[in-house]
C-alpha cells in the first residue's frame, strides 16, 4: 500500500467517510460531517482544504474532482459538484450566508439563512479565490475567472467573471470558438 493511500485510508476512518478508489484526502484537509457527504472516486482534496455538511445539509463532489489548496465547501441545505471539476486554490463555495435583519442583535448571533442550494455542472473550473454563493449554478464546462463572485446561474459552456460573475465568453458549437460576448 502506498503512502498516499494510506494516509487517505486514515483520514477517511477520521471523518467516519467510506474510503474509494483513487481517493486523495491531505493530512492537512478537514471535514465537518453533520448531514450527509458523499465523494466518488478519484477526488483530491489538497493541503487546508475545508468541506461542512452542517445539520441536515448534504454535500455531493463527482468522481475525479480537483479541489485545490484552501478550498472551502460549507453547506446547510445542499452543495452539489459534477464529475471532473477543478478549483483554483482558496475558492469558498457555499449555499448560506449569516442574517443581519435585527439591528439590535450581534450578526453572530442571529444564526445562517440559506435560499438554496449549489450545483456546479461537470468539467467546470472554478478560479482562484473565487466565491460562489447559493442559489446558484455553474453549467457544464463553464470557467470562473479568478476572484470572481458568483451569486446566481451561469449556463454551461461560458465563462464568467467579476463581482459580481458576469458572461464574457460564450462556447459556439457549430464554429468550436469560444466567442466574446456582446
Amino acid at each position: 500500500m502506498k503512502m498516499r493511500e494510506l494516509i487517505t485510508r486514515f483520514q477517511c476512518l477520521r471523518f467516519g467517510i467510506p474510503y474509494k478508489e483513487g481517493l486523495f484526502i491531505h493530512p492537512l484537509a478537514s471535514l465537518q460531517k453533520e448531514g450527509r457527504i458523499e465523494i466518488a472516486e478519484r477526488v483530491a482534496f489538497q493541503s487546508n482544504t475545508f468541506l461542512a455538511s452542517r445539520g441536515n445539509a448534504c454535500v455531493k463532489i463527482g468522481e475525479g474532482c480537483f479541489l485545490n489548496a484552501g478550498t472551502r465547501i460549507d453547506s446547510v441545505m445542499s452543495i452539489e459538484i459534477g464529475s471532473n471539476v477543478m478549483t483554483g486554490p482558496y475558492v469558498y463555495i457555499t449555499d448560506f450566508n449569516h442574517c443581519y435583519s435585527n439591528i439590535d442583535v450581534p450578526v453572530k448571533n442571529q444564526g445562517l439563512l440559506s435560499k438554496g442550494g449549489v450545483v456546479i455542472g461537470d468539467g467546470a473550473w472554478i478560479g482562484v479565490h473565487s466565491t460562489i454563493i447559493g442559489p446558484a449554478t455553474i453549467g457544464k464546462g463553464s470557467v470562473i475567472g479568478a476572484n470572481s463572485v458568483v451569486v446566481g446561474d451561469i449556463p454551461d459552456y461560458c465563462i464568467a467573471c467579476g463581482v459580481p460573475a458576469s458572461i464574457v465568453k460564450r462556447y459556439n458549437k457549430d464554429r468550436g470558438i469560444w466567442e466574446r460576448c456582446k
